[in-house]
């Protein structure tokens, strides 16, 4: 009889842990056996032997770590003695609300002796739950789980400092830069802006079969349309349905979805799809996908509400054209803005910033996107919105943002007062002060040369 498996994890297994310290070593970990429900706790699983090993059947079981305190993970091992046959499906998961929120891995033949993931994130409360979907019960013997990684904030094999601008959430465990973004931002040092509502948000991908087979959906969301993050969906052409699930997590004008396929066969292939939210407002479409044409655009202008799903098949007519060349999905873009911006990219109305445009333009900035800075206005403050003084301008300063120096030949509060005629070039002064520009003419005295020699001064 075929066995499946589903894995529920929350860490992330790695190919080389040696540099990182093991934070799982001494934890407690509480083991929970469902249908019938019963628990107990064991150190055998992190005591750094795998010698000492837990004999295990059940159809649902779940293994809970709790690290005291949130850590930045870099990487995971799961050691198992002997190998166990099944469609097995590994899932990642934590407490934390880092991206990616779940992780995948798939083993079609066997689940391996040692299991390893690597990926960044912090967690607190590691959960492994693994889940048969067939009637007869796994039996298997559990040795280690390995969490590797350092404090929050840290990175590296020293575990040091990390930098982070404004614009990150999450430092990179290996190399201290950005690895998540901030919500709104994306790119180098979460340095742009985006209008992809489905980046690093909380996916997931499945067969709508017997076997529901999860795929790492969190590949499709990452912002990379290159390998290898990127999906290979050869296996399962002509006739395989998938469901794609992406959690917006608010509400969203959304404008429509693309999807980003990479394929090099000579036979086209075509994506049938249905693009809705909830129950309501399905679309549904056929696109061909070849090598010279990978872009999939489907036009879905609605208001979603929370969360939006995309169920595909991709067809083939002659197979063999292919020659054995990967079909590769590799991101799903869901492209709208939150409820408070305006026009396709997503900007605020002027005079507002932030990801839902509710917070005003500070630091004497005003307009579309607080790129414009307060002219000279008293107080130094001007309308967030206008740029207008609402008080008046500094002295020398005119018209209703006091961005226009006074005209030549005037100066002052308003602009009201005129430069001297006794200026050494008449009537042309600082627009400020008043101070003639040059100097005197002969005879004239002062800053302003408003003031004639005395007569006994005079040569």
């Amino acid at each position: 009889m075929k066995c499946v498996v589903y894995w529920y994890f929350m860490v992330f297994l790695v190919y080389e842990v040696t540099a990182f310290y093991n934070i799982a070593l001494g934890r407690n970990v509480t083991v929970y056996f469902y249908n019938p429900f019963r628990t107990f706790s064991t150190t055998n699983l992190t005591d750094g032997s795998n010698t000492t090993c837990e004999s295990l059947e059940g159809r649902q079981i779940s293994f809970r770590i709790d690290l005291g305190k949130a850590y930045s993970i870099k990487s995971s091992v799961l050691t198992f003695k002997g190998y166990y046959s099944g469609n097995t499906t590994l899932q990642y998961h934590d407490d934390s609300n880092d991206w990616p929120h779940y992780v995948y891995k798939t083993f079609v033949t066997e689940i391996p002796q040692r299991v390893e993931f690597d990926v960044q994130r912090t967690g607190k409360l590691i959960v492994y739950d693994f889940r048969k979907h067939m009637t007869d019960a796994l039996e298997f013997e559990f040795c280690e789980i390995g969490i590797y990684g350092c404090e929050t904030d840290h990175f590296g094999s020293d575990c040091q400092q990390c930098i982070k601008n404004d614009n990150c959430e999450v430092c990179d465990v290996n190399n201290g830069e950005c690895y998540v973004c901030k919500e709104g931002y994306t790119g180098p040092n979460c340095s742009m802006s985006t209008d992809n509502v489905a980046l690093h948000k909380s996916t997931e991908l499945y067969s709508n079969d017997e076997y529901r087979v999860f795929l790492p959906s969190y590949l499709l969301v990452d912002g990379d349309t290159t390998q290898p993050s990127c999906i290979d969906f050869k296996s399962y052409l002509n006739g395989t349905i998938f469901t794609f699930n992406v959690y917006l997590g608010d509400v969203y004008n959304v404008n429509g979805v693309r999807l980003y396929f990479t394929y090099e066969g000579a036979a086209d292939n075509y994506v049938n799809y249905t693009v809705g939210y909830s129950t309501s407002h399905p679309h549904s479409g056929i696109e061909r996908i070849s090598a010279n044409s990978t872009e999939v655009i489907i036009p879905f202008p609605h208001k979603i509400y929370q969360n939006l799903y995309i169920a595909f098949t991709l067809l083939v007519d002659e197979i063999a054209e292919m020659n054995d060349v990967p079909v590769l999905l590799c991101e799903i873009e869901v492209n709208g803005c939150p409820p408070n911006h305006y026009d396709g990219s997503c900007v605020c109305q002027a005079g507002y910033k932030g990801w839902n445009c509710t917070e005003a333009c500070s630091n004497n900035t005003y307009g579309v996107n607080c790129v414009y800075s307060c002219g000279h206005c008293i107080n130094e403050t001007c309308d967030h919105v206008t740029g207008n003084c609402s008080i008046g301008c500094d002295r020398g300063w005119t018209t209703s943002k006091c961005n226009t120096a006074c005209s030549s030949g005037w100066y002052g509060q308003d602009c009201v007062m005129r430069c001297s005629s006794h200026c050494i070039t008449p009537d042309v002064c600082d627009h400020v002060t008043g101070s003639c520009v040059g100097g005197c003419a002969t005879g004239w005295t002062n800053d302003a040369c408003d003031s004639a020699f005395n007569s006994g001064w005079y040569r």
